[in-house]
């Protein structure tokens, strides 16, 4: 799905929990990050497969699985993201990684 090997490893110190799956949309990877926030990857399946396209959503998890959480608001990273380069979805989930704690995680 994503460059995981360049891709994670700046942001692996941060991870608790990595899921990934396929659907009709295209390719998911979730992660949380150890302050409860977390981000849902979906690479969009394009008839044009020389390029790949990502909506990265910002997560606050409110439990302990993978699926426990909604999209969050009222935070200083926009909840939707649409972005097109594995460096800008790295400096994303660092940005998210950073935020403060989640207390309800």
């Amino acid at each position: 799905m994503l460059n995981a090997s360049g891709f994670l490893e700046q942001i692996d110190p941060y991870i608790v929990v990595m899921h990934e799956e396929s659907s009709q949309e295209g390719d998911i990877l979730i992660i949380r990050f150890h302050n409860g926030f977390g981000v849902k990857i979906l690479r969009l399946a394009l008839e044009a497969k020389t390029s790949s396209f990502f909506v990265v959503m910002v997560l606050k998890f409110h439990g302990a699985r993978i699926k426990d959480f909604k999209l969050a608001q009222y935070i200083s990273i926009p909840e939707v993201n649409w972005l097109d380069k594995h460096e800008d979805i790295a400096e994303l989930c660092q940005k998210v990684s950073d935020l403060p704690a989640n207390r309800r995680s």
